[in-house]
């Protein structure tokens, strides 16, 4: 009796054994096909680490624009002080040039001399006043994005290939086609990149810029719930494309910059919203960034917007067009001009 007992109990201890080390290589192997699946992003992130930077070329960049900004700005003051002219700032009567800009896309990244896929030459030149609204133009694929990721600082020229000039002490932001969002409250997107604390960050002016684009509605107070909620949602899936798109304009608004390249802002938008969109982005040139202190526009710098656009809805708000073709031109021209192949 005692011998079947203890064979009993050992049997029980033996599954229940059995049974730990099952579950436990259950979790071995869980890890494993976790760890496979990081390999391939691990191995990526090993050989963009070990890429070569390109700091030596944007430091030799920012130190050429500081100079050149330098140099015009006391020639600028020369002129004026001639003319006996103060009213304007010097540095706000600069202008924002390209003139022979060379750029190619990187195919792979083993041979950066001889593997391209695209090479683009800015043939002729693009000169513009500070405090504008500029339309960039043309088909698709002739270089519009990239002139415009040149001018934002998302990509560098060439060295030593033309002039990309860009006031050094402006603060430019490139907003890209893509809506683009992180893990965080709403307000927290809205408010990326503004000080904590200041006028910008108010929810009340987020809230104000918000409503001048037609994201906040009547039709829509669910993005007034989200805007004031501290939940944390994946807002991709929660927004509608439409929105996602005019909250990203939103955001760069409240980030106030100098100068705005913005990619596509009538992107999936119909001609209603694309005219209204427009006219926000007219009005942040015209009153210097939207609600800001109206007594204070004197005092704040000159905004400056480059646009592309695909079709003709909004451009009667533009100050000057540009044409980019395929072959990398740069053309100027009025909009008694305009034509709807232009954007074929």
């Amino acid at each position: 009796m005692t011998e079947s007992s203890l064979t009993l109990g050992m049997f029980v201890t033996n599954l229940h054994i059995l049974s730990q080390t099952g579950n436990a290589w259950s979790k071995i192997y869980s890890i494993l096909l976790d760890m496979q699946g990081a390999f391939p992003a691990l191995a990526r992130m090993v050989v963009l680490l070990n890429l070569p930077t390109y700091m030596g070329q944007l430091r030799a960049l920012n130190r050429h624009r500081r100079h050149i900004t330098k140099e015009q700005r006391q020639t600028e003051l020369r002129k004026m002080s001639a003319m006996k002219v103060d009213t304007i700032a010097p540095v706000d009567k600069l202008r924002i040039q390209i003139e022979n800009v060379e750029f190619a896309y990187l195919r792979r990244y083993q041979d950066a001399v001889s593997d391209l896929s695209a090479h683009m030459n800015c043939k002729g030149s693009l000169t513009v006043e500070q405090g504008k609204l500029v339309a960039l133009i043309g088909p698709q694929g002739g270089g519009k994005s990239t002139l415009l990721k040149l001018l934002g600082g998302v990509i560098l020229p060439e060295a030593g290939r033309g002039i990309l000039f860009v006031l050094s002490h402006l603060r430019v932001l490139h907003v890209s086609a893509v809506p683009m969002f992180f893990k965080g409250t709403l307000y927290q997107n809205m408010a990326f990149g503004v000080m904590p604390g200041t006028e910008d960050a108010r929810l009340d002016h987020i809230i104000a810029i918000c409503r001048c684009l037609g994201v906040i509605t009547t039709q829509q107070l669910e993005i007034m719930h989200y805007m004031t909620s501290k939940e944390s949602y994946d807002w991709n899936e929660v927004l509608s494309q439409s929105q996602a798109h005019l909250l990203c304009l939103a955001r760069a608004l409240i980030a106030n910059p100098e100068v705005m390249c913005v990619h596509k802002p009538m992107a999936c938008l119909d001609e209603s919203r694309s005219k209204r969109v427009m006219e926000v982005l007219r009005r942040n040139v015209v009153e210097k960034g939207i609600e800001q202190d109206a007594s204070q526009i004197h005092a704040r710098r000159p905004r400056t917007c480059f646009v592309t656009c695909h079709n003709h809805h909004g451009l009667d708000q533009a100050d000057s067009m540009f044409h980019i073709s395929r072959n990398g031109g740069i053309v100027p021209f009025e909009r008694k001009h305009l034509k709807l192949s232009m954007f074929a």
